[in-house]
């Protein structure tokens, strides 16, 4: 009966930052970036998805190895030079980057670095030292202490990245990344109780390149949001100074009388040092690919995996001791990891909830107040009260559910604040009218008063389709009913909104509404009401009642876009639901038909 709807999916650009997650550079930097995490959603071509399960076997790879080639250099081999080391690595990253660049295979903003400002310049040469500086000390630190506490110091880089950033840079974070550096310190502090092997000189290199880690994200992403340089073109920039201070540092600090003739170490190490210096090439390059075809925070999960995998390695390659204070602290850092990297997606989820819970309230408290509405027709109400009523068929149902004497007059005497308004509008005639059917009985002023609109309805021109698509529950109603004389008691509130949603839903194929639950759980009902006041909303011919969701969230969106209706039900619920609460549904239709008489889509009568 019903064709399928197809949704409409707006296609979303991405917009991902270049940025470098280097061997000094921190996993945390990852996250002063803004980028999409919607163009992990959309489908990739099987090329596309090939490179990047490429890129993410690369980087898992070198990011888990290259500390450990470090260590391996260091302890086995008992190569003492870890500046000379770290400057091997900037001069094989200026080879690849130069090598790159010319064969045009990575595109960069300008031509050179002739290009670049002067401002700029002192940048990046800025961003070098911290750079250069960061992966000296780590280097110098795996030479004291093991991997495995080198890993969990460095995953406190969030915590000076926070404080550097609010007070150089005045930044504001969200509470839960304060909380999050709680069990990160707690964690690291656990480590380095439980260290079997600690070291002060290798506990101060580890910290201190931590801290430049910080500062170097910091500098980092000022740089990429200001001077938009790619990440790789920003590599080879860097490298340029940091292996000319690395060498000078070399030359200057380590004792080069203990260096043997190359010829005297055994060649495995120059294997190893050449694996290293790849290695490092390789995980800038391929992070550089992971965030371009994923998001940082992709980057980051993946990231959890290398620190695990880092003392996984340290376990197998060097024997190192974890006491079960160490295991409790890295328990404690990983976890306060995933709560840092996860930040903003715990904070959207928790606003999810909130915003539900309060949505959830609100129809609760909507419902209570219509049922105390309904069940006061048969308590006793205080004249203030009546007056305050401006609805006339309220009152007169009111009249009728009424049997107490002493309410029965001060219903009618709140009745006589219409009757008033009306004697002044159509003059004495109308008054020696209104004043006649003040005396009769109620039952007959009802039905006088439903005599003259059908004398008058008979002498006005017929009603055309949009008049009768504005009109009010109450004329709908009255519109349905036989005559007067043979109409039984008035129906409840509720009975008469179910009226007005019949009649208006009427002309709709495949909606049949008969109480406020069952008749509307596919959607289909909600949307042939929104339909019949705004037409030109949607196709009503293409909605597919398989589909309940997509119906209910197109007659919520659309009336809270067009009548200002707040969409007081969660489709997802709806859609949990055998069938919807009635409660629930009576509230949102009561909100939406206050919504139409609002915009003037309905009208009522009330009182000036």
């Amino acid at each position: 009966m019903f064709s399928e709807l197809t949704p409409r999916r707006a296609r979303r650009e991405d917009n991902d930052t270049n940025m470098i997650n280097a061997d000094g550079f921190s996993k945390c930097e990852a996250t002063l970036q803004d980028s999409s995490s919607s163009s992990s959603r959309r489908r990739r071509p099987p090329a596309e998805m090939l490179h990047l399960l490429s890129a993410v076997i690369v980087w898992l790879v070198t990011g888990t190895t290259i500390s450990s080639l470090n260590k391996w250099i260091f302890a086995v081999y008992n190569f003492r030079y870890p500046l000379l080391l770290s400057a091997l690595h900037m001069l094989t990253a200026i080879v690849v980057d130069y090598g790159l660049i010319k064969l045009r295979v990575v595109r960069h903003r300008g031509s050179g670095e002739q290009d670049l400002t002067p401002s700029a310049k002192c940048k990046v040469f800025l961003l070098s030292l911290t750079f250069c500086a960061s992966i000296a000390f780590g280097n110098m630190g795996l030479n004291y202490v093991q991997l495995s506490f080198a890993q969990m110091i460095y995953t406190t880089t969030p915590l000076f990245t926070l404080a550097i950033s609010t007070l150089i840079l005045g930044k504001q974070h969200h509470i839960l990344k304060y909380t999050a550096m709680m069990p990160i310190c707690l964690g690291a502090s656990f480590s380095i109780m439980g260290e079997v092997q600690f070291d002060q000189t290798g506990c101060f290199f580890v910290f201190a390149a931590t801290m430049l880690r910080g500062v170097k994200s910091i500098q980092q992403s000022i740089l990429l949001q200001e001077e938009k340089i790619n990440s790789v073109f920003l590599l080879y920039l860097m490298s340029i100074p940091s292996f000319c201070i690395l060498a000078v540092a070399a030359l200057a600090l380590e004792n080069w009388a203990l260096l043997e003739s190359p010829l005297h170490y055994d060649r495995h190490l120059w294997v190893f040092i050449l694996l290293s210096c790849l290695g490092s090439v390789m995980y800038n390059l391929a992070s550089c690919c992971v965030i371009t075809l994923t998001s940082a925070v992709t980057l980051h999960i993946l990231g959890n995996l290398s620190v695990v995998g880092n003392l996984l390695l340290s376990q197998l390659l060097f024997g190192s001791e974890l006491s079960a204070l160490s295991c409790a602290g890295a328990v404690l850092t990983l976890s306060g990891m995933l709560i840092y990297q996860n930040s903003e997606f715990i904070v959207s989820y928790m606003d999810a909830r909130k915003a539900k819970a309060k949505k959830i309230r609100r129809v609760c408290i909507l419902a209570s107040d219509s049922s105390d509405m309904e069940s006061k027709t048969d308590a006793s109400l205080t004249s203030e009260e009546l007056a305050a009523i401006e609805d006339e068929e309220v009152l007169n149902k009111m009249l009728d559910n009424t049997t107490d004497y002493e309410q029965r007059r001060m219903i009618r005497a709140a009745l006589e604040g219409p009757d008033e308004e009306k004697e002044r509008e159509t003059g004495a005639g109308a008054r020696v009218e209104a004043a006649g059917l003040e005396t009769a009985r109620p039952e007959q002023r009802r039905n006088n008063r439903r005599s003259c609109q059908h004398r008058q309805s008979v002498h006005e021109p017929a009603v055309t389709d949009e008049q009768a698509a504005r009109a009010s529950p109450a004329e709908a109603s009255a519109q349905k009913s036989p005559p007067a004389a043979a109409a039984p008691n008035a129906k409840n509130v509720k009975q008469m909104l179910l009226d007005w949603c019949r009649a208006k839903t009427e002309p709709y194929e495949g909606v049949d509404i008969q109480n406020f639950s069952s008749s509307w759980k596919d959607g289909i009902a909600f949307c042939a009401l929104v339909h019949r006041f705004f037409p030109d909303a949607f196709e009503y011919s293409i909605l597919n009642p398989n589909k309940p969701r997509d119906n209910f969230q197109l007659a919520f969106s659309t009336a809270e876009r067009l009548a200002g209706c707040p969409s007081l039900l969660d489709p997802d619920d709806l859609v949990r639901m055998k069938e919807p609460d009635w409660k629930c549904v009576y509230t949102y239709i009561q909100e939406f038909y206050r919504s139409l008489v609002e915009k003037g889509l309905v009208k009522t009568k009330k009182r000036m």
